[in-house]
């Protein structure tokens, strides 16, 4: 009687164990399912054949957010490098820099530094302006964000009352440099001019740490220094010009 009862004891545990084991075999399976996901989205990230939207990254990324916008971030300094990885243009780079900030949206590195060469190194000046405005909302303490604002507005826009509320802006903010408020009260006052123009390009170089877009800044400023030279040339000397003898 009693080996009955311990036989009984020995298959219900027989069956408990078959039980645990296929609850073990599905748990292993779901989790394998998960990194397969997982893995899937990390590939299609690496390769760039497709750049997924920045609310599917933050559900696909999970706990790897950061590792996902290092890995964004990396290919964005391989384009400007000149390794270009894509295939692609500026709309991919500027895409990068905002699934980057999708996934981190303090890392306000991305908005200045995708703000400016945006903003220099291509023609995109509508692309540039979106990544810093998205960066002035994000991060609201980052004077350069909404100094490098102000330079879009006045140097490409031609815009010089836009470009004076945004260095407004940045001159209210820690770490401005001293020369900001002079700034925005002269393009307040004054408006578009060679010389504003030149002390915003020189602005940009000391804050640019990239060296391809610094040799861009450069030539920009010795352009606008020869375009300036020319027209006080034409203004000293106004019948000089145009006549014929």
């Amino acid at each position: 009687m009693r080996s009955r009862g311990l036989c009984i004891t020995k298959d219900h545990s027989a069956a408990l164990l078959g039980v645990l084991l296929i609850c073990l075999i599905g748990m292993v399976v779901l989790i394998q399912q998960r990194i397969d996901r997982q893995r899937a989205a990390f590939q299609n990230v690496q390769s760039f054949s497709y750049l997924p939207s920045g609310r599917y990254l933050r559900v696909a990324a999970l706990e790897f957010r950061e590792v996902t916008a290092d890995i964004l971030w990396f290919r964005a300094i391989q384009f400007v490098g000149g390794r270009d990885p894509s295939g692609l243009g500026y709309e991919w780079f500027y895409g990068v820099l905002d699934r980057v900030t999708d996934l981190d949206e303090r890392f306000a590195y991305v908005y200045q530094f995708g703000g400016v060469v945006l903003s220099i190194l291509s023609d995109h000046v509508d692309l540039s302006n979106a990544i810093l405005e998205k960066g002035l909302k994000n991060v609201p303490t980052s004077w350069q964000i909404p100094f490098d604002l102000g330079f879009n507005y006045l140097y490409h826009l031609h815009d010089p009352l836009r470009a004076a509320h945004y260095m407004e802006i940045a001159s209210r903010l820690d770490g401005h440099p001293p020369y900001l408020p002079f700034l925005a009260a002269r393009l307040y006052q004054a408006g578009e001019d060679f010389d504003t123009g030149l002390l915003l390009l020189e602005a940009l170089y000391r804050t640019t740490t990239d060296e391809r877009t610094k040799e861009a800044i450069v030539e920009k400023i010795d352009k606008l220094r020869a375009e300036r030279d020319l027209a006080m040339a034409k203004k000293s000397r106004p019948d000089s010009f145009g006549k014929k003898d």
